[in-house]
């Protein structure tokens, strides 16, 4: 063991070992550290900042500190220093550089477990767009007679013009409104969806469904009904259509309608028959039969037409393979819509 002399105060010479040094040193480190520990003890302060909003042009944001003491509550006015408070606002235009020329300053004031200020974005000095950055320091507050340094305060966020959100917003409400009956603009998924409105010539998903509906469950129909079948006349020669022959008279059928079956109820003779349907003399359909000696009655052909406007006025025509100016006696089964 290493031994170090020393003077005893009865004069005396005194041994001192590395172990009463060291037992020393711990004694001298304990002390420190309760003196450190009595300096902090009961304080228990918390601080939040207000959050960072986004502000209309020429509106007012409110930008706060809170001190609260967890033991005791909002920390009082008196005990809040902010005679060296630092409050820097800066603004960014169009991603530059963050500057706080010709902006007007913030001045921050205090109150019970509060620093705050309500500060005006200004037209004059702000834009649609602007990016702020507001930075706050300096704050003290006395906490169980210890003074407590409040850590630098950052919030940032843009400048709205409300005309503009206000603009947006209304394009968006815009786009759950439901489009004109029967429109014809393709420019939203409202135009594509559709209006409850909506014909059966509309263009959109719910005109589809709609007619859809009401041709699989409205009932069918009949032309003539309780009355005899429309004779048609082919030409004389072969594979020559004949004349125009009325079926349904204008004004006859009065909702939109389409042709699923042509009954054809006799012929005039054997051959091979081909009819054509016109809407006010547009083709619409065909269909073809034939007739020979073991095959007295043609009965119904399907056949299929576009959705055509009430009111309108249907014909045929008819040829035969041998000519002859062969005749057939039809009617037509519709689906009014």
């Amino acid at each position: 063991m290493n031994e170090i002399a020393g003077n005893d105060p009865t004069g005396k010479l005194s041994i001192i070992t590395e172990t009463d040094l060291l037992n020393a040193q711990n004694v001298l480190i304990l002390a420190d550290t309760a003196a450190i520990l009595a300096d902090t003890a009961g304080v228990q302060l918390r601080t939040e900042q207000s959050k960072s909003g986004t502000v209309e042009e020429d509106g007012f944001q409110a930008f706060g500190i809170s001190l609260i003491d967890v033991d005791f509550g909002a920390v009082a006015g008196a005990d809040i220093d902010i005679t060296g408070i630092t409050a820097v606002l800066e603004k960014s235009t169009g991603g530059a550089a963050f500057s706080n020329a010709g902006i007007t300053q913030p001045t921050f004031v205090k109150a019970a477990g509060l620093v705050s200020v309500d500060y005006r974005f200004l037209a004059a000095e702000w834009v649609n767009g602007d990016v702020y950055k507001l930075e706050v320091a300096g704050i003290e507050a006395e906490v169980n007679a210890d003074t407590v340094f409040i850590k630098t305060m950052i919030w940032s966020n843009m400048v709205l013009e409300s005309a503009n959100v206000e603009a947006k917003i209304d394009i968006i409400d815009g786009f759950h409104d439901v489009p004109a009956i029967d429109s014809v603009d393709n420019d939203q998924i409202r135009d594509v969806i559709g209006n409850k409105g909506d014909g059966h010539n509309a263009n959109s998903v719910y005109a589809k469904l709609h007619s859809a509906d009401d041709h699989l469950h409205s009932e069918g129909d009949v032309y003539p009904t309780l009355a005899n079948d429309v004779q048609v006349t082919g030409a004389a020669g072969a594979w020559t259509l004949g004349a125009f022959t009325e079926i349904v008279p204008i004004n006859t059928i009065t909702d939109d309608f389409d042709i699923h079956f042509i009954e054809v109820a006799t012929t005039s003779a054997n051959d091979v028959y081909e009819m054509h349907f016109f809407a006010v003399e547009v083709l619409i359909a065909k269909i073809r039969f034939a007739r020979t000696t073991n095959q007295v009655r043609i009965s119904a052909k399907p056949t299929q037409t576009v959705i055509i406007p009430a009111n309108t006025q249907i014909q045929a025509k008819l040829a035969t393979q041998a000519g002859g100016s062969k005749t057939a006696d039809i009617s037509i089964q519709f689906h009014p819509y």
